[in-house]
């Protein structure tokens, strides 16, 4: 029988690194915040939360407990030769640094937990064996980012095995055999589902609790399901990784998500069919992150988003500007790739016009929830509704809403509609490459934006964890690393979250929004009839105060400890 392994605990009390009275005091704390969050917060990081241990000494006695050894990367300079022979997709997706490579066997370090999925992919991609070493976390951090800014500059990136890995992950369980039924037998003694559909899912969120959100996420070799109740998260149950790809091809199918969206968190909605007479509308949130794919299922509307202008995220200036535009003569355009929040700014801003007394009649590809005081009308196929209006006396309408509508469908529909208010929400890229389009197409731009009072451009980014949050005074170099100039940030000091328990060392909880603003008036509408489209119409226009560009955005939530360094550097040059 092979030699059972000593615990993480026991090492660092042999090694002095704790006493054994330490040792007992968080062993009894562990347990507490079991019993608290009802899933195990590992000792280590408990440790490193209290400083009781240092990083280094805990990367240590983990090489000790797994007999594996040690290395410092503080040396460590990416080899690209290494690089260009490891997939992209394997590499982004997990966080670990190749150290060496023959042609037998490949030494990658990493921090604990080891994620035995990792090495099964590596193995599959190179035909090598695989040897881990110990690092410590904020190294591995840091030079597994070396390595993938090393890649990409050089041009030199690998794009084979570009799978999908959740499905390869059942993949590689089935080629397992005997082995996977274990896995099987241990999954069906614990407190694991094994089994577990989308709609029932669903059902459980509608009908037998009283959470009004799941959050699924990976943690070790399983998931976990939290739920939210009066804006507090607490666990609800764990399910097996089989379990999770059903839920998520599930999820894909009743919705219209693209597995190649670039977006780092996409947002759709579904309207799920529990029983013959019984609907439930949804607000899905698809996040592809390093360490697996994650899954939020809210009951729509999407809590109080949706009933507030002020709950959207916009900067308080074009807050300001939104409540003092009278809608009741003119609406807005709202733009953005798929699932980007656009309905969301819709149902804010048709609340609040019901809310002013406008009477609003609102046309939707599809109807997630029913909306009081809001007429609503479901677009079939062929669109027959949107026709209609021609022959409809539009005086009879308030203000009228078109959600989801195709680009081309603006300029005739808005022709259709005269002068009655518009909302409309488009899929489209960023504000004037969509104007160029429209111009191409020949329709007349000062008499479609005559119709708005703005045109917002937008998309959803993570936004920091509150309870893990910190300052950072990063050096020039770091700023430079990321792509960015230091001359062009004149805050020395910008926030990171290191991870907690709170967010699972992930770095967020939520997300938020980054756009641009385009108020439209006619000192706007003369600018553009006297100049072409192009960066010498948006000098002007940012003259005129009439435009927000999304960077100002980006930069004002950096500044205010919303987003990340590296989150803005990734905005400013279109990565996200």
């Amino acid at each position: 029988m092979a030699e059972e392994k000593r615990k993480l605990g026991q090492i660092l009390v042999d090694s002095g690194a704790i006493n054994l009275k330490e040792l007992e005091d968080f062993l009894t704390q562990q347990e507490e915040l079991k019993d608290e969050r009802g899933y195990q917060t590992k000792l280590g990081p408990l440790l490193l939360e209290h400083q009781l241990v240092n990083e280094e000494t805990l990367a240590q006695a983990f090489s000790i407990q797994q007999d594996i050894e040690y290395v410092n990367l503080k040396d460590f300079s990416p080899d690209l030769k290494i690089l260009e022979k490891i997939p992209f997709s394997i590499f982004t997706k997990f966080k670990f640094v190749p150290l060496y490579m023959d042609s037998d066997k490949l030494v990658i370090s990493l921090h604990d937990p080891i994620d035995t999925f990792l090495f099964d992919l590596l193995y599959k991609a190179l035909g090598l064996s695989i040897e881990i070493r110990s690092s410590t976390r904020s190294h591995i951090d840091e030079k597994h980012t070396e390595c993938l800014q090393a890649i990409q500059s050089s041009g030199r990136i690998n794009n084979d095995f570009d799978v999908n890995f959740e499905e390869y992950r059942l993949i590689l369980q089935q080629e397992k055999g005997g082995e996977e039924k274990e896995i099987k037998t241990e999954v069906s003694t614990s407190n694991t589902r094994d089994k577990l559909s989308f709609l029932e899912l669903v059902n459980e969120l509608e009908k037998e609790t009283n959470f009004s959100a799941f959050h699924i996420y990976p943690l070790g070799s399983n998931y976990k399901i939290f739920g939210k109740e009066n804006d507090q998260w607490s666990y609800y149950c764990e399910i097996s990784s089989n379990a999770f790809s059903a839920v998520w091809l599930s999820a894909k199918q009743n919705t219209d998500y693209k597995e190649h969206d670039i977006n780092f968190c996409t947002q759709t909605y579904a309207q799920i069919l529990l029983s013959e007479d019984d609907r439930k509308d949804v607000t899905l949130y698809f996040i592809t992150g390093v360490s697996g794919n994650e899954l939020i299922i809210e009951s729509y509307p999407l809590d109080n988003k949706t009933q507030s202008l002020s709950k959207l995220g916009l900067l308080p200036s074009d807050l300001n500007k939104l409540h003092n535009l009278n809608f009741s003569e003119r609406g807005a355009l709202i733009i953005g790739g798929q699932s980007s929040g656009k309905s969301t700014t819709y149902h804010a801003l048709l609340d609040h016009s019901s809310k002013n007394g406008d009477r609003v009649f609102s046309l939707e590809s599809q109807i997630l929830v029913n909306k009081q005081k809001i007429t609503q009308v479901q677009l079939d196929e062929e669109r027959q509704q949107l026709q209609a209006l021609s022959m409809s006396d539009s005086s009879v309408f308030g203000i009228i809403g078109l959600d989801q509508i195709h680009l081309q469908e603006l300029a005739p529909n808005l022709r259709l509609i005269k002068n009655t208010p518009t909302f409309v929400t488009c899929n489209a890229h960023p504000i004037f490459p969509t104007l160029v389009g429209l111009e191409k197409s020949g329709e007349s731009l000062g008499s479609i934006l005559s119709k708005f009072h703005f045109i917002i451009f937008q998309k959803l980014v993570p936004s920091l964890c509150p309870y893990c949050i910190q300052p950072h005074r990063p050096t020039s170099d770091e700023i430079t690393q990321l792509g960015l100039k230091p001359a062009s940030l004149k805050k020395p000091i910008f926030y990171f979250s290191s991870g907690c328990d709170y967010c699972e060392n992930k770095g967020y909880t939520d997300f938020t929004l980054i756009y641009e603003l385009l108020t439209i008036n006619s000192s706007v509408l003369k600018i553009l009839s006297e100049n072409p489209l192009g960066n010498e119409l948006a000098m002007h226009l940012l003259k005129s105060g009439a435009l927000t560009p999304l960077n100002n955005v980006a930069k004002d939530k950096l500044y205010s400890g919303k987003i990340s360094l590296q989150t803005y550097a990734q905005i400013v040059q279109k990565k996200i």
